[in-house]
């Protein structure tokens, strides 16, 4: 039961872990606002290459604390 208690709590963290850099990106989105359609493309662009390469390093960070709690455990 314990296990099973921790695998939910790491699964939420690894959660918590990859959904960051998606916090970050939509507050600088209503920080900037863009107005016209060029803008909004390359500020959308930007995030989207930006973006994807943190969501996935947080990812993995958060899937390796899942894997490092569930080994110490």
């Amino acid at each position: 039961m314990g296990k099973l208690i921790l695998f939910v709590v790491c699964r939420l963290l690894c959660v918590a872990f990859a959904l960051i850099p998606e916090t970050a990106m939509w507050f600088a989105w209503h920080l900037i606002q863009p107005e016209s359609e060029l803008a909004k493309i390359l500020i959308l662009g930007i995030f989207w290459f930006g973006g994807a390469g943190l969501c996935v390093l947080f990812g993995f960070l958060g899937f390796f604390i899942w894997a490092a709690t569930l080994s110490a455990f």
